[in-house]
């Protein structure tokens, strides 16, 4: 009985040995700002965030390191031409500040991240991604549109203004392909936006109500594959 019990114990640590050998970790939910491949985000340091999955128990950080890149390709190659942070000790996945080159208004940044597990093996995460809104106030060259005349009874000079909706119609011409295209929109009160007759965005009830003579939020939009050669 004795021999027998041995025999079980020894099974099961070499069971255990093996599968600790077979550790496989994934590094998920990569977030910036907490979302998912945000776009227009106009933070200078936007924060980074991860998770890391695995069947057994007992696995951990030890290390992160994070590339950011202008594009996935370079990333590929682990060169991050905007920031590579270097190995840093510590087991934070959250939180974790950009602290690479100013960043650039209104174009796409692409990162992973590689992580250390507690037995020293690295593992490294899909490529994500953010796009940037417009980082400086200069860069706002629209104007305020839609008040020319009061309409019924609205009363503009009022305390209490509620205005009539307005639509807001205009065609354009594009005379090429377009390689990107983004529009920036911010509505005093709730707004949607159409191109073509088709909705741009999921989103409802937006930019979101703030007192308006101290701010004003805006949204940005990938509209590059709503716009066709032609009017």
């Amino acid at each position: 009985m004795k021999s027998l019990t041995r025999f079980l114990i020894l099974l099961l640590i070499a069971a255990g040995c093996a599968k600790q050998e077979n550790i496989k970790v994934k590094i998920t939910n990569l977030r910036c700002e907490y979302k998912v491949n945000p776009f227009g985000i106009d933070i200078e340091k936007p924060r980074l965030s991860w998770n890391l999955e695995a069947e057994q128990r007992g696995v951990e950080q030890k290390s992160y390191q994070l590339l950011v890149a202008t594009t996935p390709e370079l990333l590929i190659e682990n060169s991050a031409d905007v920031w590579n942070s270097g190995v840093i000790q510590t087991d934070k996945s959250i939180q974790i500040e950009y602290a690479g080159k100013p960043l650039e208004s209104n174009r796409p940044y692409f990162w992973k991240v590689k992580v250390q597990d507690q037995d020293g093996k690295e593992w490294e995460s899909e490529t994500a991604s953010w796009h940037t809104g417009l980082m400086n106030e200069s860069e706002w060259k629209a104007k305020w549109i839609g008040l020319e005349k009061a309409v019924g009874s609205d009363n503009p000079k009022s305390t209490k203004t509620v205005l009539s909706a307005r639509m807001l119609r205009k065609e354009f011409n594009v005379g090429k392909k377009v390689k990107s295209a983004t529009a920036f929109i911010s509505g005093l009160g709730l707004f949607e936006m159409y191109i073509n007759g088709q909705k741009i965005g999921d989103q409802v009830l937006s930019p979101g109500l703030t007192e308006y003579n101290k701010r004003a939020f805006y949204m940005a939009f990938d509209v590059t594959k709503n716009l066709n050669e032609g009017e």
